[in-house]
């Protein structure tokens, strides 16, 4: 029984201290006279440089002259309710070189409202994220519950999104549980035989509040948090290896004891 517990309490503490936001970056450079000569993956920003000025190939006129940048970025945060997130990746290239940069971010949350399944009104702001210009790779989509919108450069579609004003109110049911989730991502790759810069990203702002038929406020309260599959593995293995510790325990102190 006491194993039992144990157990019971580690799937506890393991599962309500999962994060339920993931950031990630990843720059890379490539050479043309080389292949990849730099790479970088790190949860919220990257950041390479390449000059090929003091390479013995360029000195002796082998190859041409070839620089690149690359760099990217994701910060931001997420609860119950809003969720704020900035992302960029950039690209600049001259000579024979190649610069590629992304970010990528995702969040979810498992919620649910006090009292009985009732109707009741959701009002969010409309999404918006990205300035009118050239589609360099970007997107957000957002969700809560039945409702969702698909973000790109110049506009976005879905309940969340299609709005002709900044805040819109549409039916929602209280009393069960629903899903609020986010991701966002960027990326650019940049190639060139003269100066090049490309840029990816935006601000994704977004926030709702819930009420019920009488226009009283209503606030969710977390369910738990929806944990990545890697998470799930790791944290089952935990509670294999603690099992398997207190089996061989009890082993041990039933042990017979020879007397000579």
């Amino acid at each position: 029984m006491r194993t039992c517990g144990l157990i019971s309490s580690f799937l506890l503490i393991c599962f309500a201290s999962q994060a339920t936001v993931v950031t990630s970056t990843t720059c890379t450079i490539v050479a043309y006279a080389y292949g990849t000569v730099a790479a970088q993956t790190n949860p919220t920003n990257c950041s390479l440089s390449y000059d090929n000025s003091s390479d013995p190939q360029y000195l002796n006129g082998t190859i041409g002259p070839a620089s690149a940048i690359a760099d990217g970025s994701i910060s931001g945060t997420f609860s119950a309710t809003s969720l704020s997130f900035t992302g960029h990746a950039r690209g600049f290239v001259t000579g024979a070189a190649r610069a590629e940069a992304s970010f990528s971010e995702t969040a979810s949350l498992l919620l649910n409202t006090p009292g009985a399944v009732r109707p009741g009104f959701i009002t969010f702001t409309r999404l918006n994220p990205f300035a009118p210009g050239p589609d360099t790779g970007q997107l957000a989509q957002v969700s809560v519950g039945p409702y969702s919108a698909d973000c790109f450069v110049g506009g976005c579609s879905g309940d969340l999104g299609t709005r002709p004003f900044l805040t819109f109110t549409l039916p929602f049911t209280l009393g069960q549980e629903y899903l609020f989730s986010e991701t966002f991502y960027g990326s650019v790759g940049v190639t060139s035989g003269t100066a090049l810069q490309f840029g990816a990203g935006g601000t994704v702002d977004f926030s709702y509040f819930l009420t019920d038929a009488d226009g009283n406020a209503v606030e969710p309260f977390e369910v738990a948090a929806v944990p990545e599959p890697t998470s799930v593995i790791l944290c089952g293995l935990g509670a294999c290896l603690l099992a398997l510790s207190a089996k061989r325990r009890n082993r041990s102190i039933r042990a017979p004891v020879t007397i000579l």
